[in-house]
């Protein structure tokens, strides 16, 4: 079977490897009473060979981060994901809705709305729940050339959008 490559580079990439990051408000890290745990944090961490919580990160600083950077990124990305399939076809129109509905996910999965962080980013999902538009409270321009988000104007998505 051969395997396709993504795209050669995305906007500002250094080449090196992405890092998934288990914070301390990552569900899988709190205690039984639903506190955060950091000890916790830290040995689930240690078992995907992460590095401790950085010393003074907060779920707050997290959540704030998450939102900033990714967000930022999508929309710096947008016409190099807009064209890539989704991984998950039945869940997302192409990897650009898949990405940013994620995002969206990692916020609510994350309670980062009862941290005091605004969720930048909603999603439009047609008659199927398939996520087919991405809009975002604090437009960022592409760096890469196309056409962008075609919601980029919009800072609230509708509520539907698209066909089956």
């Amino acid at each position: 079977m051969e395997r396709r490559a993504c795209p050669a580079a995305w906007a500002g990439r250094d080449g090196g490897g992405a890092e998934a990051l288990v914070p301390l408000n990552d569900p899988a890290t709190l205690d039984r009473f639903g506190n955060y745990d950091a000890v916790k944090a830290d040995t689930l961490r240690s078992i995907v060979d992460m590095a401790p919580l950085p010393a003074g990160q907060s779920p707050g600083d997290y959540c704030t981060e998450l939102e900033q950077a990714q967000g930022s990124r999508l929309q710096q990305d947008v016409n190099l994901l807009f064209g890539e399939a989704s991984p998950q076809p039945h869940a997302a129109e192409n990897l650009f809705t898949f990405l940013a509905m994620r995002l969206d996910q990692s916020f609510n999965k994350l309670d980062c709305g009862s941290l005091g962080v605004a969720n930048d980013v909603s999603i439009s999902v047609n008659g199927a729940g398939e996520a087919v538009a991405a809009c975002f409270a604090n437009p960022v321009a592409p760096i890469t050339t196309g056409p962008g988000n075609p919601m980029a104007n919009k800072r609230t998505c509708p509520a539907t959008a698209g066909g089956s």
